[in-house]
């Protein structure tokens, strides 16, 4: 505190009656004790157009230097471009436009100041444009809004929430020497995390800042820093100030499903490539997938490299992720060969908006999918949709893995199991996790293994051979569109002779079982007249009588299940074919009644 009393003295006679004009304005905060930094844009005569602050800037025109106005001079200067000075520009008071960019505008903040534990910070702002407001010149810390949210980041995310374009806010952040810190906006407390620790150190705004490429195009009030966390009531009083200065309304969002919301499978973390640290890594895999790095076996898994470089493995298509990273997590799992080569696959990345892996199988099989996470900077979640069901709603990566800043001991995975209901299973990484400041999605590695073979000609996968199936081969044999998984003679073709396979090879039954029970009868005939299709023109199945895969029920099919002549033959077995005689007899009778009764 002395070398700020000094620093005021040195100002007051530094910029006479400006500094005592800013001493006096001391008087609209309500707290004023441990006062370290005080911009204020809403008072015009704080902004000039040249660094000796000799001149006062003009609407419309650049602002080279931004007063301090706690007494301690700790002004903000341009190092290249400075904002514009905007008249109303949250809801009346003025704003300072920086206009985004690595090469647009900021004031960095006088580098005598440096701010550590303990703080609290508040900042009136309204973005145009996601990135960053206040930031840390000198560390990764910043405060107002980053990527799509509002947050803050101390070396870790204190919270964050979808941010609005557009909004006013007020937004404030404490933190203590012990570490808790807080993060309120709007009247609402958006606090997730109160562990980081870090400090901002000197400060800038908008391109003054360390990442000025990440820098917002947004409208900043005013900022107010203090040396010390404010009381409760402390920090009531200053948000009503704020809050009735810039009109600012109550926040609210809602913040969907809690982190981790699994609703098919399980999602956990593991801390190695043995048995027992949280993988299936022993079984029958078709695929294992090292997304972004080089080959690597783990057990029973061949993971194959899947970069940028590289290409995706044969049956495996990566679609979205086109920025890579192949040493993102510092993994230091363990000392066995399974760990050490999990540790290769942890540590890459690939990443994108909308991120999606296709992986070619085979429809009726089952299979286990795992998904492996490793998440080395950020605040990140987002969502997992696996043929087109959401599997997982607000997966958040730190929670997988413990904490983001984790020594490399522990990373994250998605399991869950799946039967094929086409040849391809699709997996989609992306959404928006309102509990997460960073909702890009981040994939590692990727393993399937099988779990059960397929009952060929169960089409739909649902363990039988029925006559949804036998309906769906006649209407890829119709389509001609020899739809290969359907094709259960392999010979490349989907025709009569598929129908033929599934009913007396696969089926071990007749042609006319129209009830699929082994045995063509009299049972069959009464089950489809009971249909009353015959001869309607529209539209049968197996059960309603299309035996012959047209997609009616006529006299036509009556021919065919003569043809395959299975009647009253009991279960099908390598016979004779029997004496047809018996069988035209009733044929001819059963299309006979079925034409008096359609007359």
């Amino acid at each position: 505190m002395k070398t700020l009393m000094i620093r005021n003295l040195i100002g007051l006679v530094a910029v006479g009656a400006m500094a005592i004009n800013v001493s006096l304005c001391r008087a609209d905060l309500p707290v004023t004790d441990g006062l370290m930094l005080w911009l204020d844009a809403a008072d015009g005569s704080t902004l000039f157009q040249n660094d000796s602050m000799s001149e006062p800037a003009e609407i419309g025109g650049q602002v080279v230097a931004w007063a301090d106005k706690s007494g301690n001079d700790f002004h903000a200067t341009a190092l290249f471009d400075g904002p514009t000075f905007e008249p109303d520009a949250i809801n009346g008071q003025n704003g300072l436009l920086f206009n985004g960019g690595e090469f647009g505008a900021g004031l960095a903040v006088d580098p005598a100041l440096e701010v550590l534990r303990p703080y609290s910070i508040f900042v009136a702002q309204q973005n145009v444009t996601h990135g960053r407001t206040l930031q840390s010149a000198t560390a990764n810390w910043l405060h107002g809004s980053w990527g799509t949210s509002f947050t803050n980041f101390a070396n870790g995310f204190v919270g964050s929430v979808p941010a609005e374009l557009g909004l006013p806010i007020v937004m404030d952040t404490t933190g203590t020497i012990e570490g808790n810190s807080t993060l309120f906006l709007n009247n609402l407390d958006i606090t997730n995390d109160p562990a980081p620790t870090g400090s901002p150190g000197q400060l800038g705004l908008g391109s003054a800042g360390m990442f000025a490429n990440e820098a917002a195009n947004a409208l900043v009030s005013e900022v107010v820093v203090y040396d010390r966390v404010l009381s409760g009531e402390e920090l009531g009083s200053v948000r009503e100030y704020l809050y009735g200065k810039y009109s600012i309304s109550d926040f609210t969002v809602d913040l969907g499903a809690e982190k981790n919301t699994v609703l098919v499978g399980e999602v956990g973390g593991f801390t190695g490539g043995d048995e027992g640290d949280g993988l299936d890594l022993l079984g029958d895999f078709v695929y294992g997938v090292n997304v972004g790095g080089i080959d690597a076996v783990v057990g029973d898994v061949e993971f194959l490299e899947a970069s940028l470089e590289s290409g995706d493995p044969a049956g495996v298509v990566i679609t979205n992720a086109v920025n890579e990273l192949p040493a993102w997590f510092p993994s230091n799992f363990g000392e066995s060969a399974d760990d050490i080569e999990i540790g290769n696959v942890a540590q890459s990345i690939r990443y994108g908006g909308d991120l999606m892996v296709d992986l070619d199988v085979v429809p009726g099989e089952s299979y286990k999918l795992q998904l492996l996470f490793s998440e080395g900077c950020c605040d990140r979640g987002f969502d997992i949709t696996v043929e087109d069901e959401l599997v997982v709603d607000n997966l958040h990566l730190p929670d997988l893995q413990g904490s983001i800043s984790n020594g490399g001991v522990m990373a994250g995975f998605y399991a869950g199991t799946f039967t094929a209901s086409d040849d391809q299973l699709n997996i989609h990484l992306g959404g928006k996790n309102p509990r997460a400041a960073d909702s890009l999605p981040t994939l590692s590695g990727v393993t399937l293994e099988r779990i059960s073979i397929a009952i060929p000609g169960d089409f739909n996968g649902d363990g039988l051979l029925d006559a949804a199936d036998i309906d769906a081969l006649s209407a890829v044999v119709r389509a001609g569109t020899n739809d290969l998984p359907y094709d259960v003679n392999n010979d490349q073709v989907v025709d009569q002779a598929d129908r033929a396979v599934w009913v007396a090879d696969l089926s071990k039954t007749y042609v006319g079982d129209a009830n699929l029970d082994g045995s063509f009868d009299s049972t069959d005939f009464v089950s489809v007249f009971v249909a009353g299709l015959y001869e309607t023109g529209q539209a049968a199945g197996w059960g309603a009588g299309d035996w012959d895969g047209d997609g009616l029920f006529d006299s036509s099919d009556f021919v065919a299940a003569f043809v395959d002549g299975g009647y009253e033959a009991g279960p099908r077995q390598v016979l004779a074919v029997p004496e047809p005689s018996s069988v035209v007899l009733l044929l001819l009778g059963l299309v006979a009644f079925a034409s008096r009764r359609r007359r």
